[in-house]
């Protein structure tokens, strides 16, 4: 296609698939817009072979559809410089004078170009003049005046060549002319005025939309921002209920084990209230079991630990020479018999104990 054509001649793009697609999707969007390339200078003096985009695009001003012309530049380092456009008026039109967004020049300065980020589309900045130009045309029909002003130097030439065979002619064409030349002044006044007062009537019209455009803004921005607030709100407002939710479940917690708590304070006032006497206790008594099971494990434990340290001190003297190692071996075997067996016995006799019903 044409477009894939362009872009193949052309080697100043770093990012051409970028550019190619969102080319495509304009084009497919606006019709009456065609790819081109041509010779594009910047401001610092430099020049490069660039595609473009020229034709119109469309706009409804007063419930009516016009063709703006327009071109779309794409500098080099599209898409993390917005393009350049310009507004190409046929000789037909005329640029409107002081036009907010368009100079005189036909440059156009949107702020979507002047806020451009790089995600940017030129759909969207193509809907975005559109939107724009709705409320104020950047261009108006030339007066007939003018144009006829330039036919007539075209013509001057022509009419001069045969003058010497015209001198009757235009002796009764100047007589005729004066009659008509009030009657031309008169309407070119008229129209004059009617043209200062459509232009003033548009000026008025285009500052009262970009008023209503501004309260427009206004009003939005603000509903963003109380929505904004009320969905701050909503998460505050979860988090609370979810803070009540938990402090009631910490309350039903902190109930429970405060009845549990007065149920053992109330156990234990019945216990010493029963166990309570006068009677002197033997200090020396108190350590003392008190039961057969109790001396067994006590002397089960004993064993125990006296064969743990017996091993110790084999070990000692195996590694300071004092034993021999056959002798050693044997009194292992004996001692961790010996450790085991008091061991089994303690677990044995702390079961015991585990299931004999407490004394009261």
């Amino acid at each position: 296609m044409e477009l894939d054509r362009l872009l193949s001649s052309l080697h100043t793009y770093f990012q051409k698939t970028r550019v190619r697609n969102d080319v495509f999707d304009v084009l497919n969007q606006i019709t009456s817009l065609l790819p081109a390339s041509g010779i594009f200078t910047y401001n610092d003096g430099s020049s490069g072979n660039h595609l473009f985009l020229a034709g119109t695009i469309p706009i409804y001003f007063r419930n009516d559809r016009y063709n703006i012309p327009v071109e779309i530049w794409i500098v080099e380092t599209y898409p993390m410089a917005p393009p350049v456009c310009f507004v190409r008026p046929t000789a037909e039109m005329m640029i409107r004078p002081r036009h907010p967004h368009v100079s005189k020049e036909g440059f156009i300065v949107v702020p979507y170009l002047t806020d451009w980020q790089e995600n940017n589309t030129l759909v969207e900045l193509v809907a975005q003049l559109s939107s724009i130009f709705g409320g104020i045309p950047p261009v108006f029909q030339r007066p007939k005046h003018e144009m006829t002003s330039e036919i007539e130097e075209k013509d001057h030439t022509q009419w001069t060549e045969d003058r010497s065979s015209r001198i009757r002619n235009d002796c009764e064409s100047q007589r005729l002319s004066s009659s008509f030349h009030s009657i031309d002044l008169e309407s070119q006044r008229i129209s004059d005025d009617d043209r200062v007062k459509r232009n003033l009537k548009m000026d008025v019209i285009a500052e009262i939309q970009l008023r209503v455009q501004q309260c427009f803004q206004d009003i939005k921005d603000d509903i963003d921002l109380q929505m904004e607030h009320q969905i701050q709100l909503k998460k505050s407002k979860t988090r609370v209920e979810e803070g009540i939710v938990s402090l009631q479940r910490h309350c039903e917690q902190l109930t429970k084990r405060k009845e549990v708590l007065m149920q053992q304070n109330a156990r234990a006032d019945e216990w010493l209230r029963h166990y309570d006497t006068n009677t002197q206790v033997d200090i020396d008594s108190i350590i003392l079991p008190k039961d057969s099971l109790t001396t067994q494990l006590l002397l089960a434990l004993a064993d125990y630990h006296s064969c743990e340290d017996a091993l110790y001190y084999l070990d000692r003297c195996l590694s300071n020479g004092n034993i021999a190692f056959d002798l050693y071996l044997k009194q292992i075997r004996k001692l961790s018999t010996k450790q085991f067996l008091s061991l089994a016995l303690a677990q044995k006799l702390a079961q015991l104990q585990r299931e004999k019903p407490p004394r009261h």
